[in-house]
């Protein structure tokens, strides 16, 4: 029988688990949230909407063997920009499954920088929709700015207010307010994607 591992924490707004050891990448004012080469967004939508819809999908559902409950409520808004709520559980799966019940919609991810600093992966990684948290006025500005202009494109953006990974952690952590402020300033609607992973596959 496999033994069960056991996490402690002291800190719960900032206490991290994951197992990735990444360098992060300085997100100044010269990183480029937006890109006006077509053929990069035209690259970015394929890369997105179409070359990694079957792994998004198959992952979750051999791996976990997800449902999604509720689905119907978020329809309403297929045609408006929103911004999706989410407990943050997995390293690799979290970039998928809030994409899933709302595809072909686009979906983009406020993220570490961490997350974009992994070698030979950056390309892949802001296409797939990153948006890392920026790191000082200057480039807090082109990120609201990115922000603004896909929920004008009525993309949807998603947020892990949590901003820390807990493995398979079942309940809804303490985190900071700032991060509302977003669907609060654009008057934009906004939902709770709260997901329940065991390690016992149902």
């Amino acid at each position: 029988m496999k033994e069960k591992k056991v996490f402690y924490y002291k800190d719960e707004l900032n206490d991290e688990f994951s197992t990735a050891k990444i360098i992060p990448m300085r997100i100044d004012e010269k990183y480029k949230y937006l890109h006006k080469n077509p053929f990069w967004n035209f690259a970015a939508f394929v890369v997105q909407n179409i070359l990694f819809v079957p792994l998004k999908f198959l992952y979750p559902k051999i791996k976990f063997r997800i449902q999604y409950i509720g689905k119907e409520k978020i329809r309403k808004y297929n045609k408006e920009g929103y911004f999706i709520y989410v407990n943050h559980t997995q390293e690799f799966a979290d970039t998928h499954i809030p994409s899933n019940p709302i595809y072909p919609k686009r979906n983009f991810f406020i993220v570490n920088p961490e997350n974009i600093s992994m070698k030979g992966m950056r390309t892949i990684v802001e296409m797939l929709g990153a948006l890392p948290v920026p790191e000082n006025k200057e480039a807090m500005k082109n990120f609201l700015e990115a922000i603004e202009y896909h929920i004008e494109k009525r993309h949807s953006i998603t947020i892990y207010p949590e901003a820390h990974i807990w493995p398979y952690y079942t309940k809804i952590r303490p985190f900071k307010s700032v991060s509302f402020k977003y669907p609060v300033q654009l008057r934009k609607a906004s939902f709770l994607h709260d997901k329940h992973i065991s390690k016992e596959r149902p």
